[in-house]
């Protein structure tokens, strides 16, 4: 025995020692690595708090790229579309450009309360923009507010002094709303002494005004211009020809109305007409009345020629007129002189045709055989 305890316990103790040093030694080793698998991952995600995503904010649209936008739209013609531009680049930063710019697709849709209160916006933020100043011309010579039109083209010229396009705004209020064609030829010039470029555009506004205040050489000088600068208007051959009729150079007039009417067979009444006119002052006479009735046959046919008869002044009562002329030049009496008298019942100016009717008289006078002196009675 040995302190009380038996040698037959020994063993036990023993036994009991070495199986606890073994467990601690087991469940102080390291462990060997769990394998990553789906599920462990999956289970980590489980337990791992979700982020919130960042959210990346749509920039804003520049104001000035809308505007730019704008007026892409508007030289396109896509007036609905420009609208919406300029609507939202004035959301974002009201500008006196963008109202400018707002009012010309306004007035162009024909919305002329709205397109006159953005003229004043603009105004109220900016009083010295040209732009401005311009639509409100422009809208006011729309709504024939020539006194407003004028004072506006003023105050863009007064603001916009090298600016050839308000020149050439201002001459055609002066003629439109004025009849002032001496101050408007002196705003064409000015317009082209600013860029030349505006010589060649203004040719046939030029030609017209010319022609009213009856300046024949100027008007041809003009006319020439029109016919070599490429133009594909048929009636360059009418302002010529007309030009050479009212200079008596009748030939050249017939050469070269004769021409457009070969180059353009189916726009016959203006060059038909100054055809005839030619015809008339040469005294071929069955020419000019075969002439003036192809033009009074197709003036009533011929409508897309209407806004530019009535531009040039050719009415079908001139057409009669000038028909009587040549019936008279026949010696066919009655009936020229019956086409005379319904062209000034029609609408024609007697004051105009007063040398009409003395060609009637002389007419008949012709046809009245003088007789012949018998001889003097014996007495």
């Amino acid at each position: 025995m040995i302190g009380g305890m038996t040698w037959s316990r020994i063993p036990l103790v023993s036994g009991c020692l070495l199986v606890l040093t073994l467990w601690l030694a087991v469940a102080c080793a390291p462990s060997a690595p769990t394998p990553t698998t789906p599920s462990t991952l999956l289970s980590v995600r489980l337990f791992t708090r979700t982020p919130t995503p960042t959210v990346t904010p749509t920039p804003t649209p520049h104001p000035q790229a809308l505007y730019q936008e704008g007026l892409q739209y508007r030289n396109a013609w896509d007036l609905e579309t420009a609208l919406e531009s300029f609507d939202r680049a004035l959301s974002i930063a009201p500008s006196a450009p963008f109202y400018a710019s707002r009012s010309e697709v306004y007035r162009l849709m024909g919305r002329y309360e709205e397109a006159a209160a953005d003229i004043e916006q603009a105004l109220a933020l900016a009083p010295d923009l040209a732009e401005a100043w311009r639509q409100k011309a422009l809208l006011s010579r729309t709504q024939m507010a020539w006194d407003e039109a004028l004072a506006s083209a003023n105050k863009l010229i007064e603001f916009a002094p090298d600016d050839g396009a308000a020149y050439i705004l201002r001459a055609q209020i002066y003629v439109e709303g004025f009849g002032e064609l001496q101050q408007a030829l002196s705003d064409y010039d000015q317009a082209i002494s600013r860029d030349p470029i505006f010589d060649k555009a203004t040719l046939v506004e030029r030609w017209h005004i010319l022609a009213e205040l009856g300046e024949w050489e100027q008007a041809l000088l003009v006319s020439q211009k029109i016919t070599t600068s490429g133009s594909e208007d048929p009636l360059r051959y009418y302002y010529r020809g007309w030009s050479l009729t009212q200079l008596e150079r009748t030939d050249a007039a017939i050469q070269m109305l004769l021409f457009g009417i070969q180059r353009y067979p189916d726009y016959p009444v203006a060059l038909y007409y100054a055809l005839g006119v030619a015809y008339c002052q040469r005294q071929a006479w069955m020419e000019a009345v075969q002439s003036l009735e192809v033009a009074l046959s197709q003036s009533s046919t011929a409508s897309s020629e209407i806004a530019s008869q009535r531009r040039l002044n050719i009415t079908d009562t001139d057409i009669l007129g000038w028909m009587g002329v040549a019936y008279l030049g026949l010696k066919q009496c009655e009936t020229g002189a019956a086409l005379v008298e319904r062209a000034i019942a029609e609408g024609a100016d007697p004051v105009t045709w007063t040398w009409a009717r003395e060609r009637v008289e002389a007419c008949y006078v012709s046809l009245t055989p003088t007789p012949t002196p018998g001889g003097t009675p014996t007495p």
